[in-house]
């Protein structure tokens, strides 16, 4: 849940990026734009395969 909150968030400073300080060249946005989506897209999928683990098995990922 604070993990998305977080992209949510990058998501909306990128989006300010974009209106606000144009001199930062598109390609970098459009670059940062997607490895949030790439970590969106990871944590998606571990959190998936986390959930179809048994509880006594080895977590796929844990936060710290």
């Amino acid at each position: 849940e604070k993990t998305n909150q977080a992209l949510d968030a990058y998501d909306s400073k990128v989006e300010d990026i974009r209106v606000n300080k144009t001199w930062i060249k598109e390609e970098e946005v459009n670059d940062v734009a997607s490895k949030i989506s790439d970590v969106r897209a990871w944590l998606s999928n571990q959190t998936e395969h986390q959930s179809k683990l048994e509880k006594y098995e080895t977590p796929v990922f844990t936060a710290d």
